[in-house]
């Protein structure tokens, strides 16, 4: 059992930055748009800032910090990206 936690607590931050890598790269290439940009941190940062003051408007923060960021990337790239990307 403890094998297998190493495995995901390792193995899953792995695959996510390769995953938001080749997201990153690929909306580079091909629109010119950093879909990770400062403005994507500072909205993230802010929403978790709240939430450890207050879980519940923290929740709603991110939820609408999520959707401002999905539909930025939307407007500048395709919609798989864009959801890929909130997720």
């Amino acid at each position: 059992m403890n094998d297998l936690a190493l495995v995901l607590l390792v193995g899953i931050p792995i695959l996510s930055i390769l995953f938001g890598y080749f997201l990153w790269k690929s909306a580079m290439d091909n629109y010119g748009y950093n879909i990770y940009g400062i403005g994507v941190i500072i909205r993230l940062l802010i929403a978790g800032l709240v939430c450890l003051f207050d879980p519940m408007i923290g929740l709603v923060l991110l939820v609408i910090v999520s959707i401002w960021s999905f539909i930025t990337t939307l407007r500048n790239t395709s919609f798989f990206i864009a959801l890929f990307a909130v997720l």
